[in-house]
């Protein structure tokens, strides 16, 4: 089974965060995360926030080639919702600046874009913004439906991701926010959910074929509704086995709790 590589903003900080063994690889990871943050929204005293501008996006392609959805977010709530008799990806949302005048907001949130463009076999989804916020607060959230089989990769900084009735590949890279996910996964399917500060809770059918892979550094882990074979169990690692074994189910959080449910 190929693994695919974590990708987006929030890679940096999660990639050595979750191995639970080793203390300088979590330093590391905050010093990551620190400077995405900076990235993301740079505190300025001087602006009150008290003024919200924003406008709403609407997208749809056709996704009769398409294999699979990549969306990179930086701030902002993330939905993706499968639709089994679709052959469109429809994109839409909001993006939104808070600045302490209507003028400066309106001037910061023109700046602040979403493209969807369609790269080969994949829909590719990005917010673009200056590298530097100025004190703004901007936030872009996303609500998508797409072909339920489509496979999905998702990465995002701050907020929470929600992901359901999906039967592809599903990935996501989280740094602040909650992870939920429904998913049901093909033979040799992965579902793999990361996130450095924040709740993963993954709902798969109890008839889920697939090796279990779950790890917190500070946090707890609870299989629900499932019976896990040739189990390997410690407060931070969760090692086991689902039916046969075909796919596999990658759960990490380093600070929060994981659960695992059969439904």
């Amino acid at each position: 089974m190929t693994r695919r590589r974590r990708s987006g903003l929030a890679n940096a900080a999660f990639s050595m965060a979750v191995d639970p063994r080793a203390t300088r690889h979590l330093l590391a990871a905050w010093a990551a995360v620190a400077s995405v943050a900076c990235f993301v929204n740079i505190t300025d005293l001087d602006r009150s926030l008290d003024v919200e501008v924003s406008e709403p996006f609407s997208y749809q392609l056709d996704a009769t080639a398409t294999v699979r959805l990549r969306l990179e977010g930086i701030n902002g709530v993330v939905t993706v919702l499968g639709d089994p008799g679709s052959n469109a990806a429809r994109v839409t949302g909001e993006r939104r600046v808070r600045s302490d005048t209507r003028a400066d907001a309106q001037q910061f949130l023109d700046r602040v874009t979403v493209t969807v463009l369609e790269q080969g076999d994949e829909i590719v989804v990005q917010t673009i913004q200056p590298s530097s916020s100025g004190g703004r607060e901007v936030i872009v959230d996303y609500d998508l439906i797409i072909p339920a089989g489509l496979d999905v990769d998702l990465a995002n900084v701050n907020g929470a991701v929600t992901v359901r009735d999906l039967v592809g590949d599903v990935e996501v890279t989280l740094v602040n926010g909650d992870i939920a996910g429904d998913v049901t996964l093909l033979p040799s399917g992965t579902v793999d959910l990361a996130v450095v500060n924040g709740t993963v809770m993954l709902d798969v059918p109890t008839s889920v074929s697939a090796m279990v892979e779950a790890d917190v550094v500070n946090g707890s882990i609870s299989v629900v509704g499932l019976t896990l074979l040739d189990a390997t169990t410690s407060p931070r690692s969760v090692r086991g086995r689902l039916g046969a074994g075909d796919g596999l189910i990658d759960l990490n959080s380093t600070n929060g709790t994981i659960t695992l449910r059969g439904s």
